[in-house]
């Protein structure tokens, strides 16, 4: 009977061992429990030893202590380190769901050809407390034809993802000269290379997002971006050539779809304000319509009113009239003596 297949979490840490804990809790409480926790303390300042003692304790979780050495050189240090089938990659400040590993080991064992499987995930947002979900998907699928797709949008961090050896090996190291996104720059070789990848359309990954961070302010100028496809550009520039090409024919069909899109809704407008201006002549119209009722109205009133008192004047006279025969027919009736 083949031994299940052991999983290398890898956990960079510097200056992180506050949020420490609940990135290991998170690995510790997975439904599949076949893995080991390799935790690098680069060189870290604070408190790391005394957050990693009791978690020691679990023969698969291995503390590495080394002078600080830049995140790149430190996510090496855990790969030369793994033991595993699969390598899962998470920072410090990030944490998993409990499926996360029996869910995309599932798919990837069913299917020995992808290389790496890919999930959703949520933002938390470090000033807020709030969890905002991130769809991988959404952006395009990457299981047909991963590096157009990724090349122009960076669709998922570190901890999404559950690598398989090979091509962990196939890949080599991480490149050790960029300051930041050096994950990115790993993906992108790895598509290059032909690695399959898959999405597990499930939320099992959260994401720490630290407000007004120099990580986020690099990455928001572009600068990251740059750097990133600068060095694969130079490694790969075919694929990088049809990478660019397939996402700019992909733009721009975006942008003609939107293009048609707000022409029909102008269209739809402009025949919206149509029909509301002939509405609103109908309802001038009406309006007009109905002061003149109302002045017609008012007109027969008066006549109505006028006519009405000139026969209450006749009727009065009328009255008058009859009384004053009452009075003559009374004096007859009764004459008095001659």
């Amino acid at each position: 009977m083949n031994n299940p297949p052991l999983i290398s979490v890898m956990i960079p840490c510097y200056n992180q061992a506050h949020y420490l804990a609940q990135a290991l809790d998170s690995v510790l409480a997975q439904t599949y429990p076949h893995f080991e926790i390799i935790v690098i303390n680069d060189g870290s300042p604070d408190n790391i030893q005394e957050v990693m003692q009791p978690y020691l304790a679990d023969p698969r979780v291995y503390l590495h202590n080394q002078p600080n050495r830049g995140l790149g050189r430190t996510r090496n240090v855990a790969l030369k380190l793994a033991h595993g089938d699969y390598f899962q990659f998470l920072d410090a400040d990030d944490w998993l769901a409990p499926e996360k590993f029996e869910s995309q080991l599932e798919i990837m064992e069913k299917d020995k050809s992808i290389g790496f499987a890919y999930c959703d995930f949520y933002y938390y947002w470090q000033d807020t407390g709030k969890l905002e979900p991130m769809s991988s998907h959404l952006a395009g699928s990457l299981e047909e034809d991963p590096l157009p797709v990724y090349w122009s949008r960076w669709l998922f961090p570190p901890n999404a993802i559950l690598m398989r050896r090979e091509w962990v090996e196939k890949v080599g190291e991480f490149r050790t000269d960029l300051k930041w996104a050096e994950d990115v720059e790993y993906w992108l070789r790895a598509m290059a290379e032909g690695c399959k990848v898959r999405h597990v359309p499930r939320y099992l990954a959260y994401y720490r997002r630290h407000p007004l961070s120099k990580t986020a302010l690099y990455v928001a100028s572009g600068e990251a971006a740059s750097e990133v496809r600068y060095h694969f550009l130079k490694k790969y520039p075919l694929e990088a050539a049809r990478a660019s090409y397939i996402a700019f024919e992909r733009l721009r069909d975006e942008i003609d779809e939107r293009d048609w899109a707000l022409y029909k809704s102008g269209v739809e407008l402009n025949e919206a304000k149509e029909q509301i201006a002939l509405k609103e002549a109908a309802l001038i119209n009406l309006h007009e319509a109905h002061r003149e009722h109302i002045t017609q109205a008012a007109y027969h009133y008066k006549q109505l009113e006028a006519h009405y008192r000139q026969l209450e004047a006749k009727f009065r006279d009328v009255e008058k009239y009859a009384r004053s025969l009452q009075d003559e027919v009374a004096k007859r009736a009764n004459p008095g003596p001659e």
